[in-house]
């Protein structure tokens, strides 16, 4: 056996072993991925939907949400937004505006730091109205172990993909009161 023959027998030695390695720890920390999607689709459709059948967002309610995303092990941004329904959405007017009569269908919305405001400040709840929406997205903030290994071995996109996402929103189906 020449030397050139033995140092190509080291190098494929060395990548097999490497894949061996590699290939089964990428395919375990893509599962554990998809647990993690699962785990936040289902929280954020919980919360959302309790959220619009009560028609109550309270502090308790958000920081549980909080607890059970976060328990997945990652760091997650969340956006709130409440579009509450405007008081004069059914009442009818002659002027016109824009081809549209003066406020039908029109929401006034709040967003992630205008709703953190009102839950910490007393009563830490936000009282919705039948026909308000509320949107919740959540993502993640770094990039996941599968998401770094793809991108290190196979040339995977960069940027603004998240592996980890979930969106919930709905209209409210009850008075908060």
């Amino acid at each position: 056996m020449s030397l050139g023959e033995t140092v190509i027998t080291i190098i494929a030695i060395v990548t097999a072993a490497g894949l061996m390695i590699i290939v089964p720890f990428s395919t375990v920390s893509q599962r554990t991925d998809d647990i993690s999607q699962l785990a936040i689709s289902t929280s954020t459709t919980d919360f959302v939907n309790s959220v619009r059948t009560t028609g109550i967002l309270t502090l308790d309610d958000y920081e549980k949400f909080i607890e059970d995303i976060n328990s997945t092990g990652h760091n997650y941004e969340i956006e709130m937004s409440i579009g509450r329904l405007d008081e004069n959405a059914a009442r009818k007017v002659s002027q016109m505006v824009s081809g549209s009569k003066i406020g039908e269908n029109e929401r006034v919305w709040q967003y992630q730091s205008q709703v953190t405001d009102l839950l910490d400040k007393p009563p830490y709840e936000i009282q919705l109205n039948e026909g308000d929406m509320f949107v919740v997205k959540v993502k993640n903030k770094e990039q996941t172990i599968a998401e770094q290994l793809n991108k290190a071995f196979l040339g995977g996109a960069s940027g603004d993909s998240y592996a980890i996402a979930a969106e919930g929103a709905g209209l409210v189906t009850t008075n908060g009161n």
